[in-house]
């Protein structure tokens, strides 16, 4: 039994062989199926890109969202990079694992001067 917005919902369309579809009619061989939206109590993270989201939330400000790193800092690693004699493939990703560290590790905004809170996903 489909429970009315629920993730069954008969008007999103049907997949039982002789019941009609409650938005257009049709059997399951003629219906094209329907758009829905459900409201959820808590947000959901995709399991793939909890790493990436949680280091991306750590290394920005919730205020200016800007990188909480110095702007010289990034200066320093921009001449580095420019340097190619010592910018090597190592250090092409080694490079952003700096800078994501100096900033996870900045308890105050450099830009905007808002102090930064822990992040915790549970």
């Amino acid at each position: 039994m489909a429970v009315q917005g629920g993730l069954m919902d008969g008007c999103l369309g049907t997949l039982e062989p002789g019941q009609k579809c409650l938005t257009c009619g049709n059997t399951s061989a003629r219906c094209p199926g329907h758009f829905g939206h459900i409201e959820l109590a808590e947000p959901v993270l995709h399991i793939a890109f909890i790493d990436s989201i949680h280091k991306l939330l750590t290394s920005t400000c919730r205020s200016c969202s800007r990188l909480k790193v110095p702007q010289e800092v990034l200066d320093k690693f921009s001449k580095f990079k420019k340097n190619s004699a010592s910018y090597t493939v190592l250090s092409r990703k080694r490079i952003p694992e700096q800078i994501l560290e100096k900033a996870k590790k900045s308890k105050e905004c450099p830009h905007c001067g808002k102090p930064q809170y822990e992040l915790i996903f549970t």
